[in-house]
């Protein structure tokens, strides 16, 4: 994607000119949305507490 220097309007294919009457262009690369980490502070926790609720389950079988 180009976009005008001047008036910053966006276009998909190459242009001699733009509206405002500008040549000069500079060329505009989209950012990849970023992927959610598996490992966020959330995912961490929630293994915690599942782990010890799996470990108390486990004990209360030895009792």
């Amino acid at each position: 994607m180009y976009r005008c220097k001047i008036c910053r309007k966006v276009y998909v294919a190459p242009v001699k000119y733009c509206d405002c009457g500008n040549d000069e262009f500079e060329v505009v690369v989209q950012q990849q949305p970023k992927q959610a980490s598996l490992y966020n502070i959330q995912n961490i926790i929630s293994w915690i507490i599942f782990l010890l609720c799996l470990t108390a389950a486990v004990l209360v079988w030895f009792i």
